[in-house]
């Protein structure tokens, strides 16, 4: 789930092609003295035509692109620090979502499993009390509403957990499945 959610979460992407921008803005910066810098072909009448070729360079007195250079380099760790940062909080958040699915999961199992059948088990009995005549009909019909009670916990676990699953594969950025199948056929 975190391979995924490194790979496909959009602001995770967004932040690693914006580091890159800044890295080449960066690079760029270096040449900040070469900015004004023109060669060509330059044309003289005296007379006759002349032609030849032409060079301009700056000449940097005082600005020798230092500003530029620190600019160009803070942005760059700014948008480093951003790129962490969003992985440090999407990495959070899939292990979040992880934990509460997995924990979800087990409770309505468990009330599938184990729940409704001891309740299932207690109408039968107190069906089986009443049908012989040793006990009233209010029992029964507790151990039934006791019976529906357990049967609703479990239908909202279920539910609970279908959307902890849900929330899940929205933290790792999609679907899983689809992201081994991409990364399978890649390695092949």
């Amino acid at each position: 789930w975190l391979a995924a959610a490194l790979h496909n979460r959009p602001e995770i992407q967004a932040d690693r092609w914006q580091l890159a921008a800044l890295e080449d803005g960066r690079a760029l910066a270096r040449l900040a003295l070469l900015e004004s810098t023109a060669a060509g072909l330059d044309t003289e009448r005296e007379g006759d035509w002349s032609l030849g070729p032409s060079l301009t360079v700056p000449l940097p007195l005082f600005d020798w692109g230092q500003a530029r250079r620190a600019k160009a380099r803070a942005l760059a760790i700014g948008a480093r620090h951003r790129l962490t940062q969003t992985v440090r909080r999407t990495v959070q958040e899939v292990r979040q979502a992880h934990a509460a699915q997995a924990k979800l999961a087990a409770a309505a199992a468990q009330a599938r499993e184990q729940l409704t059948p001891l309740q299932q088990q207690r109408v039968d009995l107190a069906r089986a009390v009443y049908e012989s005549g040793q006990s009233g009909i209010t029992p029964l019909l507790l151990a039934e509403l006791d019976l529906q009670k357990a049967r609703l916990r479990s239908v909202q676990l279920e539910l609970r957990a279908a959307v902890a699953a849900i929330e899940l594969r929205r933290a790792s950025g999609g679907d899983v499945v689809s992201f081994n199948i991409k990364t399978t056929t890649q390695k092949q």
